[in-house]
């Protein structure tokens, strides 16, 4: 998807690059070759990037945003969002990790919860059928 993320140490997010499907955040469609801000994102600790972006917040809160077809934004949907969105339940986040059309949280308890794409059972909760919303993963 050609994107490019940048934490900023002010906790903010700069994004740049294709933006078909809102992988960029800034609330639109544009593509763009100079960085733009993601759309009403602070306090972030970390980022990842792949078929759009992906934030932990400080407050361990997570937002997506961008490619949605499979709900691995993880808000109920399997619509595209250009925009930064809360996953749906995650507090206490520590971690995150995106793959193509999937997206994994850790937890300050120790647990992961997953989202999106299920068809090789790579959400790891022993069934392979999609999830919009983040479930835990078995252990």
């Amino acid at each position: 998807m050609r994107l490019s993320l940048a934490l900023k140490s002010d906790g903010t997010v700069k994004a740049w690059g294709t933006n078909s499907v809102g992988q960029l955040g800034d609330g639109t469609n544009t593509n763009r070759s100079t960085p733009v801000s993601v759309s009403g994102l602070s306090g972030v600790t970390a980022i990842a990037a792949n078929m759009g972006g992906m934030a932990l917040k400080s407050d361990g809160t997570v937002r997506r945003w961008g490619a949605n077809g499979y709900g691995q934004v993880g808000n109920n949907t399997v619509q595209d969002n250009n925009s930064a969105v809360s996953m749906a339940g995650i507090t206490g986040a520590v971690g995150i990790s995106m793959g193509n059309y999937h997206t994994v949280v850790i937890k300050n308890d120790g647990t992961v919860w997953a989202c999106g794409n299920n068809q090789y059972g790579q959400l790891g909760d022993a069934t392979t059928a999609l999830r919009s919303v983040p479930d835990e993963v078995l252990a």
